[in-house]
């Protein structure tokens, strides 16, 4: 389900997730996946049902676009078949043709095939196609592989004759036993421990199953959920056999009051300029997969909407569930500049530039700022007859700044020849060439000098002046 999960009991009865019925109400709504879900009912007289197991409901489950439909028969088991559901060697598990197979919701680690040498419980799995693309989460279930089959009652005896005078049996005592098992997180190890009284402890035979189910196998359980040890102490000469049952659950590992921390070069508007380390906290691993690799730190090189991360302890193996981590959003590329370099003059009387940056702010040409339209900014300058400096600065919303200072010089200044019909600037200390011919000169303030001027020579200027020149 992408949303919560409500589950109702049957009419005229209300649901609670305890043996004894307390709690009970009208429904129950789970808001994130939970596994090996148990439930009983509760009649009108307050009498509970037996356990009836639910299984794992899978709520407000993430899909993401990279999601592919999971194909008809995902996946075949093979093995040798016991006689009833289970096998008594290995399992393979084979994903449909054109698939590889993965433990991992992102499909990492994809193999041709997995191979279960014990019994698995929970099995869920996710197949990925030859283009990288990945499946939702597919239930396999429980899978019983190696299972030791009982040995078949022998043959019963014949009777023996009857002795001629025989002996009155002997009446056993009712034996007596228990089993505990230490609380357990995912991924360490637990103790179970049997004791009598009566009855040898050494020899009792140790059983498990999940709670809710009817089968008791000889390997000790792994997985996330609620189970039940059976112990069996068998007889001997005053005491009969004996069977104790204890509950237990192992649980993911409680998440640290501080998770991880995220180390990076902050920018603005909560951005980072830098990759980003998620680091877990002391004497913790951090990993991006519950089966994953994990290292003291993991990179992150890409803006994510969603980062969820795993952490396990170091000196007992125990893991957490998924921790989810906050948006990360990066921008290491400074703004895009085509056209010009910082102390570089260029010579046009109608330049183009042009500034790109998907998170583009702000530019701004000698402090004024510059019209943005669809992340770009074109800038047209005409030095009008000079050579013009201009001082760019852009700016994205990280913060991210370039500076890039230039001069723009008007084409007749690349030799610095006279051009007639337009007003130019001549600076001080520089000389110019006036063609041959008469000349006549325009003021800046539009006054028409009334002399005429040979040309064919080398001009100077005493000021900066802004004049027309006209043959």
């Amino acid at each position: 389900y992408v949303s919560d999960v409500t589950l109702v009991p049957a009419e005229g009865y209300k649901v609670s997730l305890n043996p004894d019925g307390s709690g009970a109400s009208e429904s129950i709504t789970f808001t994130e996946t939970a596994e090996n879900v148990v439930i009983y009912l509760v009649n009108a007289k307050g009498q509970a049902t037996g356990a009836i197991e639910v299984g794992t409901i899978i709520a407000n489950f993430e899909e993401t676009p990279e999601t592919i439909p999971v194909p008809d028969n995902p996946y075949t088991l093979s093995g040798t078949k016991g006689k009833g559901d289970y096998y008594v060697s290995d399992v393979i598990l084979t994903p449909a043709e054109g698939y590889k197979v993965s433990l991992n919701p992102d499909g990492s680690d994809a193999k041709d095939s997995l191979t279960f040498t014990v019994t698995t419980e929970n099995v869920i799995i996710y197949l990925v196609n030859s283009e990288g693309g990945v499946t939702g989460p597919i239930k396999v279930g429980t899978i019983i592989a190696n299972y030791e089959e009982p040995e078949p009652d022998p043959e019963p005896e014949p009777d023996p004759e009857p002795e001629p005078n025989p002996v009155t049996p002997v009446t056993l005592l009712d034996g007596s036993g228990s089993v505990s098992v230490s609380h357990c997180y995912y991924g360490g190890k637990y103790d179970v421990k049997v004791s009598s009284n009566t009855n040898d402890a050494s020899k009792a035979t140790v059983r498990f199953k999940q709670s809710g189910t009817g089968i008791y196998l000889n390997s000790a359980p792994t997985n996330v959920g609620s189970y039940i040890a059976e112990a069996t102490f068998p007889a001997n000469d005053k005491y009969k056999a004996y069977t104790a049952t204890a509950a237990f659950t192992i649980d993911y590992l409680p998440v640290p009051a501080k998770a991880y921390v995220l180390d990076g070069k902050k920018g603005e508007n909560d951005f980072f300029v830098s990759d980003v380390k998620v680091s877990a906290p002391e004497g913790y691993l951090v990993s991006t997969a519950l089966l994953g690799e994990y290292t003291d730190s993991i990179t992150i090189s890409a803006s994510k909407i969603s980062v969820r991360i795993y952490l396990k302890k170091k000196d007992t193996g125990e893991m957490t569930d998924a921790i989810a981590v906050q948006t990360i959003k990066l921008d290491k590329v400074l703004p895009e500049v085509d056209g010009v370099e910082s102390g570089k003059e260029y010579y046009s009387d109608d330049y183009s530039i042009t500034v790109k940056d998907e998170n583009l702010s702000k530019v701004t040409l000698n402090g004024e700022e510059m019209e943005l339209v669809d992340g770009m900014c074109t800038i047209k300058l005409n030095p009008d007859g000079d050579a013009v400096e201009y001082t760019l600065v852009t700016v994205d919303i990280a913060g991210n700044t370039t500076t890039t200072v230039f001069t723009i010089a008007s084409e007749w200044l690349k030799d610095k020849v006279i051009i007639s019909g337009k007003f130019i600037v001549l600076k001080a200390g520089s000389a110019y060439t006036l063609p041959e011919g008469e000349w006549r000169i325009v003021l800046d303030d539009g006054t028409v000098d009334p002399t005429v001027y040979k040309g064919g020579c080398t001009i100077k200027v005493n000021s900066d002046t802004k004049l027309k020149f006209s043959n």
